[in-house]
């Protein structure tokens, strides 16, 4: 393993609740809505893998979207989207 790299383990549905909870926290909000994920398409996708989403106008564009995914801890970056990172992620542990 590369040096200075943690693997913390989490479900997917742990992952989508701390995407969504940073959000919040960025955002300075206490909910999220539907119309929020025009703003961020991996706060669209955690909340459509929670159930979030009940539009399906708004799951048919989520549906082609991936979300940027950056991440500061590897060196050189190697990128995931949110959705191919989401897809590692193991349901329970």
């Amino acid at each position: 393993m590369e040096k200075g790299v943690i693997i913390i383990m989490m479900t997917k549905t742990d992952f989508c609740q701390m995407t969504i909870d940073k959000w919040k926290r960025d955002n300075n909000v206490d909910e999220v809505t539907e119309d929020d994920v025009f703003q961020s398409s991996c706060l669209g996708i955690a909340m459509d893998y929670l159930g979030l989403i009940k539009d399906k106008h708004i799951k048919e564009y989520l549906s082609s979207r991936g979300g940027i995914f950056f991440t500061h801890y590897i060196n050189p970056i190697k990128s995931l989207s949110f959705r191919e990172l989401l897809e590692l992620l193991p349901e329970e542990i």
